[in-house]
């Protein structure tokens, strides 16, 4: 970023002094949370679970991963997932107390 403020006002190249501490820097991380690269076998696993009608929080367990991140992956590939479908409670109505 340093370098561009010297580029801006007309310098082709910093000072020396700058130079010198931009080329001897640290390769900076990532502010966001290290993310854990899918392997071939990561990868594989996943078509295979998902083939067997495994439910996506099941898959994200064996693998070790979050549900979110095995949906995307999943997405992004065209794996189909099966759908989690949570079934609502019947709903008791007065009519039916009254017929028992």
């Amino acid at each position: 970023m340093r370098l561009n403020w010297f580029f801006a006002f007309g310098t082709s190249t910093a000072p020396a002094h700058c130079r010198r501490e931009i080329e001897t820097a640290p390769i900076m991380q990532s502010g966001y949370p290290l993310l854990k690269k899918w392997t071939a076998q990561d990868h594989e696993r996943l078509k295979a679970l998902a083939d067997a009608g495994r439910r996506p929080n099941e898959i994200a367990s064996e693998l070790n991963r979050s549900e979110a991140a095995v949906r995307v992956r999943a997405w992004q590939h065209g794996i189909a997932l099966r759908l989690v479908i949570q079934r609502r409670k019947p709903v008791k109505s007065a009519g039916s107390k009254a017929r028992m």
